[in-house]
Parts: C-alpha cells; structure tokens; sequence
C-alpha cells in the first residue's frame, strides 16, 4: 500500500469522510507517526471543525500534539468578561 492510500484510509477512519487533495498534500511529507496524532487531534477535538483542512494546517505549524491541543475558547463567557 502506497502511503497516499494509507493517508486516505486513515482520514477516513478517523473522521469518516473523504480527505481533499490538500488535506492529503499536506501530511504526505509527514511521517506515518506524526499524521496518526494529527488525524487523532481531528478525531479528539471538543467542537465541529468546520475546515480540517486549516485545522491540519495549524497543528502542523505550531507542532500541535494530542497533548498540547488548544482548548476551545466559549465566546459566550468570553464576551462577558
């Protein structure tokens, strides 16, 4: 299995849709290790991700782990502060 395929089959399991050509473009240089705790960091995340793509993106900049993921901020409680 080529690792574009492995990609795919991942994305998939992890959040049960088909990754876009750029999802997949962008862990294609990433090692197996490091594309299995983004896509673990999609699977965790507290609210719907509206673009996993720029979700990826991000981790992959700031060299988000599952450990270190930022927790979503309720702008609710926010706001009144």
């Amino acid at each position: 299995m080529d690792k574009r395929t492995a990609i795919t089959m991942n994305y998939q399991i992890a959040t049960l849709n088909y990754p876009t050509i750029e999802s997949i473009n962008l862990l294609l240089p990433l090692t197996y290790l490091r594309i299995l705790e983004l896509l673990l960091l999609l699977r965790q995340y507290n609210k719907p991700i509206k673009s996993p793509y720029n979700f990826l993106k991000i981790a992959v900049e700031e060299n988000w782990t599952p450990e270190s993921i930022p927790k979503p901020i309720n702008q609710k409680v926010q706001n009144i502060k």
